[in-house]
């Protein structure tokens, strides 16, 4: 989905500089899976099991991220 955001330049510098990853769309969608990670486990930690979760995986052979259970 083509999308015009403006990003603090020195966290995405900061970010390609420590993951090797150039490519600005790819860094993003990586990001943002890992904040959906991040976030669902604390909601796991908060609530437990009850809880229904999605977890992000990396689609192999592809830049984006997919849903498994979608």
């Amino acid at each position: 989905m083509p999308l015009t955001i403006k990003l603090d330049e020195s966290l995405i510098d900061e970010a390609q500089r420590l993951t090797g990853i150039a490519e600005q769309s790819a860094l993003l969608n990586i990001a943002l899976g890992a904040l959906i990670q991040r976030e669902n486990a604390k909601r796991i930690a908060t609530y437990g099991s009850s809880l229904t979760t999605f977890t992000a995986r990396k689609t192999v052979g592809s830049v984006g991220w997919s849903c498994p259970d979608a």
